[in-house]
């Protein structure tokens, strides 16, 4: 583990001993918290890039959300508010890495997206939905997932923040490194979300430019001499994506919604043989029920 990564983990673990340690007694929980349960039924799939790998259908979608006065937990993604002022919050947080999706169709990280938008910050306001992984595309080889070696998840760790220079716009930063020390890798990602009202319910339009490291593509879409003739080193990426995003209210706990989303791989990744598409598309359509 080197030392950014050591770095990190123990500031995370610092800011959640003091949140522990220092409990707010001005406020109740339900008066400092926002929580949520939801559950979206549909149908819709994210594509898999990778030669031998079957298409990730959507059909349930759960949501699990807290957002208290430090602490929130979204999906999958826990965190720790560390500095906040009213149109901006940094915050340390932790997150399953979702690269691994493409090779297991059990990965947790697949089921782990939010389809009910729009919420962001403490849970109030923008859409931050489905937060998918990327392969990439190239010509035909023999090389697929059953014949490499096992590709395993990793724990991302790192540093998030939530912007809102205007009240229907979003602007999210992170920057992540590899905390489990699987393959040492680091990747950002920039997101812009612009929320619009209509009669048609809401509607939010989301870009993405997400970049990753060498040791990062190397560890999933790499490929050794042991597993092919045709041995590849992945190198480091910039994927830009845009989608947009479909809530429609229909009465305190009903909606109607869905999504779609493509995103473009870099040739860092496309170029290795164990991927046949240059881009990774997702869509769902349903109904959900929050609690």
């Amino acid at each position: 583990m080197n030392v950014i990564q050591r770095a990190c983990m123990l500031l995370l673990l610092a800011c959640f001993a003091a949140q522990a340690a220092e409990p707010s007694p001005e406020q109740t929980p339900s008066q400092s918290s926002i929580w949520g349960i939801g559950l979206a039924v549909g149908v819709g799939e994210r594509s898999n890039p990778l030669y031998g790998g079957e298409d990730i259908p959507l059909v349930v979608l759960p949501e699990v959300f807290y957002y208290g006065e430090k602490l929130y937990f979204d999906n999958g993604r826990l965190g720790l508010y560390f500095y906040e002022k009213p149109t901006y919050e940094w915050s340390l947080a932790v997150r399953l890495n979702p690269e691994r999706a493409y090779f297991s169709r059990r990965y947790l990280g697949n089921w782990l997206s939010d389809p009910f938008a729009p919420r962001s910050g403490q849970g109030q306001t923008l859409s931050v939905p489905l937060d998918e992984g990327v392969v990439a595309g190239g010509e035909q080889s023999s090389v697929t997932v059953e014949t490499l070696q096992s590709r395993d998840w990793s724990l991302d760790g790192g540093i998030q923040l939530d912007w809102e220079p205007h009240r229907r716009w979003l602007v999210r930063a992170n920057l992540w490194t590899d905390v489990t020390n699987r393959h040492g890798g680091h990747n950002a990602q920039v997101q812009l979300s612009r929320m619009v009202n209509s009669n048609f319910g809401q509607w939010t339009l989301r870009a993405d430019l997400d970049w990753k490291s060498s040791a990062l593509i190397d560890y999933y879409y790499g490929v050794s001499a042991l597993e092919n003739a045709y041995s590849y080193a992945g190198k480091s990426v910039l994927q830009p994506s845009v989608g947009l995003y479909w809530n429609y209210p229909l009465n305190g706990h009903w909606r109607m919604l869905g999504f779609a989303r493509k995103q473009w791989l870099g040739s860092g990744m496309s170029d290795s043989p164990l991927v046949r598409d240059t881009s990774v598309h997702s869509v769902f359509l349903g109904v959900g029920y929050r609690f």
